[in-house]
């Protein structure tokens, strides 16, 4: 049965994407990163653009259907592997780390687990292999899941909707984040992302607070005529 939930529009008040640059890996065209913030409506009421009384002007909030990717196309996460992702980047969190064009970023507080975040994470890299599409951007065909079930603004899903859409829980994502690469392991996805400033910023960034990871075989071998590595690895930020 499919999980439903209603969701409040957002204003979206910046947006910047990180091209990979600066890294000495040498599959570094393989990785992408992208962040996004966002603003929420709150109270249906916004100070951008006050009228003549100079007071907030109220605004309609439109309400979007969310319908999360589905639990029987996820690969089940143990506690074990949980702590192991978390070990790895809480790690890395704990200490400076000189994220090049973003100068030193100090040491933050650690990242927990999102279930939601997972969701997302996972649900990308599930699109990516099956697809065999690579891009922050959806596939847009009919493992783009978000694209099929939500109400996106192009073909596709933009990593946003994406973790929009699978924001079930409590906690709500004001910030959102996202890294992607193919690679054969975890440990060298991370250690690659480290080495791009962008990918590092993410992963430093003392916004967040929250972060799930999806990791998908890949199907086949080749995308737009580039060797790829085995696993699909999807890291949704939130904060």
């Amino acid at each position: 049965m499919k999980k439903t939930i209603m969701a409040s529009m957002v204003t979206i008040v910046a947006l910047g994407l990180t091209s990979c640059g600066g890294s000495s890996s040498n599959n570094d065209s393989y990785s992408a990163n992208n962040f996004i913030e966002i603003e929420n409506l709150e109270n249906n009421v916004t100070t951008i653009g006050e009228n003549d009384n100079n007071v907030a002007t109220p605004i309609v909030i439109e309400e979007k259907t969310r319908i999360p990717f589905p639990d029987d196309k996820i690969k089940e996460i143990n506690a074990s592997r949980v702590e192991y992702i978390l070990s790895l980047v809480n790690k890395l969190r704990a200490e400076s780390q000189d994220c090049g064009e973003y100068g030193i970023m100090e040491a933050t507080t650690p990242l927990e687990w999102s279930d939601d975040l997972y969701h997302s994470a996972y649900e990308h890299s599930y699109d990516m292999a099956n697809a065999n599409h690579y891009s922050h951007d959806g596939s847009g065909t009919e493992f783009d899941w978000t694209a099929m079930n939500y109400d996106v603004e192009n073909g596709y899903s933009l990593f946003s909707e994406r973790i929009e859409n699978n924001n079930i829980g409590e906690i709500k994502f004001m910030i959102r984040g996202e890294n992607i690469a193919p690679r054969d392991s975890i440990e060298i996805a991370m250690n690659d992302w480290m080495l791009s400033d962008g990918h590092c910023k993410n992963i430093m960034d003392s916004r967040f607070k929250y972060i799930g990871l999806g990791q998908v075989e890949a199907i086949s071998p080749l995308v737009d005529g580039y060797k790829f590595e085995k696993y699909y690895f999807t890291q949704n930020f939130g904060g």
